[in-house]
C-alpha cells in the first residue's frame, strides 16, 4: 500500500513553435498498491496501480496510473 501527495501541471502550447506554457497546477492525493510476482529466484514482474484524486469546484476527478516493470533480486 502507498499513499501520498502529488502535484499535477497542466500545459498547453499557444503557437506552432512556442514552448509549452504552464497554466495551472493541481494538488492531488494519491493512494494505491502493488506486488512483485517472482518467476524465478532472481527475476520477477512488478505491478502497481495508483489513483490520483483531486477535489475542487464541487466535483472529484480521478487520474488512474498503472505501472508494469521488471524486478531483479
Amino acid at each position: 500500500m502507498t499513499a501520498g501527495y502529488s502535484l499535477f501541471f497542466e500545459r498547453t502550447a499557444s503557437f506552432l513553435f512556442a514552448t509549452p506554457v504552464v497554466e495551472a497546477s493541481l494538488s492531488l492525493f494519491n493512494f494505491g498498491g502493488g506486488t512483485n510476482l517472482w518467476f524465478s529466484r532472481h527475476i520477477g514482474a512488478k505491478i502497481e496501480a495508483r489513483d490520483h484524486v483531486h477535489s475542487g469546484s464541487g466535483s472529484t476527478v480521478h487520474y488512474a496510473e498503472f505501472m508494469l516493470g521488471l524486478a531483479f533480486h
